[in-house]
C-alpha cells in the first residue's frame, strides 16, 4: 500500500504558526481526520502524527523529482496499469499530451510543494534531495541519521527515462505554469 503523506500529516497544529489563507492547510486537516478514522474503522492503528518535541528533534527529509520528468513517469506508470487507469477514469489510448492538460496539478500529481510545506507556508523539513541523485542524497541522510548505507531496489523500471521527445511546446509550457514554485525553489530546467 502506498502512502503518501504531507508533512502537515505530522506537524503538530499550532494556530499562531497556522497560515489561514492557504486552502491546501484546511484540506490536509480534513485527510489527517479522513486517515485516522479509516484506519480506526479497519482496525490498523494510526499515527497520529508527532509530539511538539519529537517534531522539533526529529531530522525530517524528502526527495523531490524534476516536474516534466515526474509527470513523465506517472503517466507511464498509469498506462502501463489498468487498475490505475480505472481509477483516475484515463483511458489506455490517451496521449501525453492530453493528460499532461487533464491531470498536471491534481491528485498525486499535485505540486510537490504540497508535501513540502508546514502549516506556516514554508518547507519545514531538514534537508530536500534529489530524484535525479538518489544515491548520493540518500548517503547524505544515513549520514545524518547515522545509519549504515545501502543501495535502493529499483522495482518500477519502465527503461525510457527520456522524457524530452514527448513533450510539445504546450505541455512543456503548461508543466512550467502548474508546478512554477518548485522549479523556481529546487532550480529545476526542462531536460535536466
Amino acid at each position: 500500500m502506498q502512502d503518501h503523506r504531507s508533512l502537515r500529516m505530522y506537524e503538530p497544529l499550532k494556530i499562531n504558526n497556522f497560515n489561514f489563507s492557504d486552502r491546501s492547510n484546511y484540506f490536509e486537516i480534513a485527510r489527517r481526520l479522513k486517515f485516522e478514522i479509516s484506519a480506526k474503522n479497519i482496525g490498523l492503528p494510526y499515527p497520529k502524527g508527532v509530539s511538539r518535541s519529537e517534531y522539533s528533534e526529529y531530522f525530517k527529509f524528502s526527495i523531490v523529482r524534476n516536474p516534466w520528468g515526474r509527470v513523465f513517469s506517472w503517466y507511464k506508470n498509469v498506462m502501463r496499469d489498468p487498475h490505475h487507469q480505472k481509477i483516475i477514469g484515463v483511458d489506455s489510448e490517451m496521449k501525453f499530451e492530453d493528460f499532461v492538460i487533464k491531470y498536471a496539478g491534481k491528485g498525486a500529481l499535485r505540486t510537490q510543494m504540497n508535501w513540502l510545506y508546514g502549516f506556516n507556508g514554508k518547507i519545514g523539513l531538514d534537508y530536500v534531495g534529489r530524484f535525479e541523485n538518489l544515491a548520493s542524497d540518500l548517503m547524505k541522510v544515513c549520514e545524518e541519521l547515522g545509519l549504515k548505507t545501502f543501495s535502493l531496489g529499483h522495482e518500477l523500471n519502465s527503461g525510457d527515462n527520456d522524457y524530452l521527445p514527448y513533450y510539445t511546446p504546450r505541455s512543456k509550457e503548461y508543466i512550467a505554469d502548474v508546478y512554477t514554485d518548485e522549479i523556481k525553489i529546487f532550480g529545476y530546467r526542462f531536460g535536466d
